[in-house]
């Protein structure tokens, strides 16, 4: 039996965790709008009841995209922070949290992956998405409810329901169209949503 108790130390003293169970929430990687040079943007949430410094914190794809998020950057407790290439003089008429230079981070239209580290380069989240999910130009692709263990689940997301600005389909810094009230079971833990 001791052996056995070293073998789970050393599994699961392997992995890393991050702390801040911060959720990427929405993705408009194609607004119709206006171009993607001016319209894209993603979302992120912080369910938590403090505010979370993600001073040098940083998304990447898996290919050389990358965006380091600059210091003095907060997220608000219960807040969502949005993340866009401009402001909302050319983006299609939202409010931007974040905006970051598209020429080093980009969303592709058709097939991508927005990973999401912290300053200890950490996982924090990860969502590979893919035209699976339908729709085309002009959707933003949202995640159904807060409390997954794992958003990375196709099954997970949906196309928004609601429009903004000129009119492309999303929710930009408000709660998504498609959030659901979810139970998620994980082998330490139970949610309700």
């Amino acid at each position: 039996i001791n052996h056995f108790k070293y073998l789970l130390l050393i599994i699961f003293s392997s992995f890393s965790f991050a702390t801040e169970p911060l959720i990427i929430t929405e993705i408009m990687d194609d607004p119709s709008q206006v171009s993607d040079i001016n319209g894209e943007w993603f979302e992120i949430y912080n369910p938590t009841d403090e505010s979370v410094d993600i001073s040098n914190y940083y998304f990447k794809d898996n290919g050389t995209d990358s965006l380091k998020v600059e210091n003095g950057t907060i997220i608000e407790a219960m807040d969502y922070m949005v993340f866009a290439v401009s402001d909302n003089n050319s983006n299609g008429g939202f409010s931007v949290d974040y905006i970051y230079d598209r020429s080093l981070f980009k969303l592709d239209n058709n097939e991508d992956e927005l990973i999401f580290y912290n300053n200890l380069n950490v996982l924090v989240d990860q969502v590979n998405y893919n035209s699976n999910l339908g729709g085309g130009s002009g959707y933003s692709k949202e995640l159904n409810g807060l409390f997954y263990d794992n958003n990375n689940f196709p099954n997970d997301w949906s196309l928004s329901e609601s429009t903004y600005g000129l009119g492309d389909f999303g929710t930009p810094g408000t709660e998504n169209s498609t959030n659901i009230s979810t139970i998620s079971f994980s082998s330490d833990s139970i949610y309700f949503g």
